[in-house]
């Protein structure tokens, strides 16, 4: 499923164009961040593209993305195959990597297997080095005439240690595919930790930690958001802010705590209340320093960031609730495009001693 499907998840499609309206004319970027946080990268993509996550893959272990023109959405479509940027992360040297985008050394130079006359670059950007070539492969079916021969355009490239990622470009997407590479960012981990009210996480280094007022109900509150560094650009194509997740510490043993994020049980087991009461599905979650409850509800999105303008229609949230079996609690909420990230704070997160200033 697409990142624009998942990601928006707004109930009506005239809902995102009355949000629009609203808004200034201006002109829309030529390009787009966009970030896989689960398969740890970065690049810019173009305006008006999409991304799909692909289930198969060259080997477990992958991640594989799909770049593509947005209107472009079914991979039987015969342009598929020639329109297409496809960025494969795996885990693995730049010798095992180059192996399997097709690239070979003889006689102590580079080329495409297969294909000795082909030239091979040697490239590198910041953080990473590679190959980058252009070799030749038949032409699929298409509605458009085409040569006897079509272009495919691959690269190889490792972070210096166990992260190495293939890209491949389709017949027409030479400045697509370029955008890609030339943009490619291997994704790190940052540490936020909070100790006037004793908790820490991860979270991917393409994104920021910001403090906000707590809840004035909640005892000892802290509340911040994790939110990408780029959302201005991101708002510029979504025209409502669908990242943004939610964190909040506070005083409190479990029960309180899931009555207050809206978890329920009931005779049919856990359930988080959304938006109008609407139910989703809950289940009980636990690592070796707390136990809690995760799940999945509706929630409104908002024009702005953080919510702060118009509403524009439903979203499905990731909730959860925490609590160090004790009294100290906290609550995670992720707007949808936010998931992944939602995952990597609630797999990391660990209570702490609370002292009386912070530290970061």
């Amino acid at each position: 499923m697409s990142r624009r499907l998942v990601g928006a998840m707004i109930v009506l499609l005239g809902v995102a164009q009355a949000a629009r309206s609203q808004e200034p004319s201006k002109p829309p970027p030529d390009k787009i961040p966009d970030a896989h946080e689960a398969c740890g990268v970065q690049f810019m993509r173009p305006f008006g593209w999409d991304t799909d996550h692909l289930d198969h893959s060259l080997r477990e272990g992958t991640c594989r993305i799909v770049v593509r023109p947005a209107q472009l959405w079914r991979m039987q479509d015969p342009d598929f195959i020639l329109d297409k940027v496809t960025v494969t992360v795996l885990q693995g040297n730049l010798e095992e990597a180059t192996r399997l985008a097709g690239f070979e050394q003889r006689n102590g130079k580079w080329q495409m297997a297969g294909e000795p006359g082909v030239a091979v670059l040697e490239i590198q950007r910041a953080g990473w080095k590679g190959l980058q070539g252009t070799t030749t492969i038949s032409c699929p079916q298409s509605r458009r005439p085409l040569p006897p021969r079509c272009q495919e355009f691959r690269a190889v490239l490792n972070d210096g240690g166990q992260r190495s990622a293939i890209v491949v470009g389709g017949h027409n997407t030479k400045a697509a595919f370029e955008l890609v590479l030339n943009s490619l960012t291997f994704l790190g981990l940052e540490t936020y930790e909070n100790s006037r009210c004793g908790f820490k996480f991860n979270y991917p280094s393409n994104w920021l930690v910001a403090d906000r007022e707590p809840d004035p109900r909640l005892q000892s509150a802290c509340r911040i958001v994790v939110r990408p560094k780029y959302l201005d650009a991101l708002l510029a194509e979504y025209h409502a802010d669908v990242h943004t997740i939610f964190v909040e510490v506070f005083d409190g043993d479990l029960p309180f705590a899931a009555e207050t994020s809206g978890f329920e049980y009931r005779e049919e087991g856990w359930i988080v209340l959304g938006r109008h009461n609407m139910r989703g599905d809950a289940a009980v979650i636990e690592s070796d320093q707390w136990r809690g409850l995760k799940g999945r509800r509706n929630s409104g999105c908002y024009q702005g960031k953080e919510g702060e303008g118009p509403y524009v229609g439903l979203c499905e949230m990731a909730a959860a609730v925490l609590n160090d079996r004790g009294n100290r609690s906290a609550t995670i909420d992720a707007l949808p495009q936010g998931w992944a990230v939602f995952q990597i704070i609630l797999e990391s997160f660990e209570f702490t001693p609370p002292t009386t200033q912070e530290v970061r």
